[in-house]
């Protein structure tokens, strides 16, 4: 559940996080002013954790995949 490696991936655009309901908000903190991350999505099967933690961030949802 370490994501910092993720502060240091110098051309991260998108972050899609999926099936993930172990996640908390410690987890996900330090992704916080990512200097390349301009979407996240976040899947813990609690569209209201999901939300909350999204905005928390201050990320978008990443645009949809062709």
């Amino acid at each position: 559940m370490d994501l910092t490696p993720l502060r240091s991936a110098p051309a991260l655009l998108h972050l899609l996080l999926v099936d993930m309901p172990q996640l908390r908000w410690e987890h996900l903190a330090v992704l916080a002013d990512h200097p390349t991350l301009p979407g996240l999505a976040v899947g813990t099967g609690s569209r209201k954790r999901n939300d909350d933690y999204k905005a928390r961030l201050g990320y978008a949802e990443p645009p949809p995949r062709r």
